[in-house]
């Protein structure tokens, strides 16, 4: 290449750089850009807030700005520089649309903002306080936190009501890195609220931020359960079966479960037992001992029978007689009323009724006269293995009768006698009949 076409090529450089430079530097024209995600500033929130009133949401809006100026200034505009404003004064419950105004610095023109207005929620404004729960991090396999003191129980949160309502509880997430066993924990962890499923709660606000918190590394140990009684049951009620852990997980100080191999709780009132159910035990722990989380709050279910009591008196004509002989007949020596007493399930004592009993007499093979016999009580086949039944005297006197036998030779001689009594009378007859003829003729 000849220098006479190097130094052309350099001119040409060099003129298009000065015609560039006066294009942008002197003639400077028209421009236009977006700047994206510019957030919006909600005004007058405060006084929303003092009316009671909360926004229903993050709070956290952004929108799209379209601008026109000089190049210059175009090319040096930065998201930071424009302003986004909504004002919420005026506003009440519901659902409303507000308008984003925008501004520009210097000679720029704000030519489009998507979207213009944005959708707002108000709703009444609350406050209720939450537990808070600790989430330990990063913890050496066989420690847990233990001995946890924090500054804050509970912390109040406080929003829109659909917001709060959504909090279960304040998440404290202590990171356990390199802590030893018997290790202890000191420190201020940011609070976090969050919903049933873990997830944070944006748009609310917390009455502290942060909560302190300390702890110690403990380790864990699995201990024999005993479930330990007092008393007896009430005189109605019957144990058929109990249920309960045999043994728990605790934490603790190393040297305090050393020697700890068994454990009890605070004794069960048995006399206070009246149906079937779940108690609670209050563990009877050593000093610094406290339940793992490997283990629930230990509880004993109990299943029980309740009995109950009744009676019902029987006259003596409702006792069925049975196995009587042919011509025999029998009465009770005392014919007053017979009571039967009845014990048994509960259930079943209230399925009972006075009509569905029967009491029986057996005087099969029984001879006239007052023999001994015991009453026996029939119940329905579904309440029979489940209810006894007693009677304050089950062995009575029955009387039986029956005809007395007739000799065949009496009977025959007081035919005899009628016959000839018949033939006397008869002959009476006859002969008065003659008489009458004979004086009928003499006359």
């Amino acid at each position: 290449m000849t220098k006479r076409k190097i130094l052309d090529i350099i001119i040409s450089v060099v003129l298009a750089i000065g015609i560039w430079a006066y294009v942008v530097l002197v003639v400077n024209p028209i421009s236009s850009t977006m700047l994206r995600s510019i957030p919006v500033h909600l005004l007058n929130v405060d006084l929303l807030n003092q009316n009671g009133l909360a926004i229903a949401g993050s709070g956290e809006y952004t929108v799209d700005v379209s601008l026109s100026g000089r190049r210059t200034d175009i090319n040096s505009v930065a998201a930071a520089d424009l302003s986004a404003n909504a004002d919420l004064s005026g506003l009440g419950v519901g659902q409303h649309y507000v308008n984003v105004i925008v501004e520009a610095p210097g000679s720029l023109e704000v030519t489009e903002v998507r979207t213009q207005r944005i959708q707002i929620y108000i709703e009444q404004l609350v406050a209720m306080e939450r537990p808070v729960v600790t989430i330990p991090r990063n913890l050496a396999e066989g420690l847990e936190l233990g001995s946890m003191k924090l500054s804050s129980e509970t912390l109040v949160v406080s929003g829109a009501k659909s917001l709060v309502d959504s909090v279960d509880h304040i998440a404290v997430s202590i990171d356990a890195q390199g802590i030893p066993a018997d290790g202890v924990i000191d420190t201020e962890i940011t609070a976090i609220p969050v919903n049933a499923d873990g997830n944070r709660v944006n748009g609310v606000t917390l009455s502290s931020q942060t909560v302190k918190v300390r702890a110690s590394a403990y380790a864990v140990k699995q201990i024999a359960f005993v479930v330990a009684e007092i008393g007896d049951t009430p005189q109605n009620i019957e144990i058929i079966s109990r249920t309960s852990p045999e043994s728990v997980v605790l934490k603790g100080p190393s040297e305090a479960l050393a020697d700890v191999w068994s454990i009890s709780c605070v004794p069960v009132n048995l006399t206070l037992l009246t149906q079937t159910g779940d108690m609670d035990l209050e563990l009877e722990l050593p000093e610094d001992v406290e339940l793992s989380e490997l283990s629930e709050q230990p509880s004993v279910r109990y299943v029980v029978k309740r009995y109950a009591d009744t009676s019902y008196s029987f006259e003596a004509s409702e006792i069925l007689i049975e196995g009587l002989g042919e011509e025999q007949t029998a009465s009770l020596l005392d014919e007053g009323p017979v009571t039967v007493s009845f014990h048994g399930e509960e259930n079943a004592i209230f399925a009972l009724s006075r009509d569905r009993v029967s009491l029986h007499i057996d005087a099969s093979g029984l001879e006239a006269g007052r023999q001994p016999v015991t009453i026996t009580v029939e119940l329905p086949d579904s309440l029979r293995d489940r209810i006894d039944a007693s009677l304050e005297q089950p062995e009575v006197f029955l009387v039986i009768e029956e005809p007395e036998p007739v000799d065949p030779d009496e009977e025959n001689g007081e035919e005899g006698a009628e016959g000839a009594e018949s033939g006397e009378s008869l002959s009476g007859a006859e002969s008065g009949s003659s008489e009458g003829s004979a004086s009928s003729g003499q006359n």
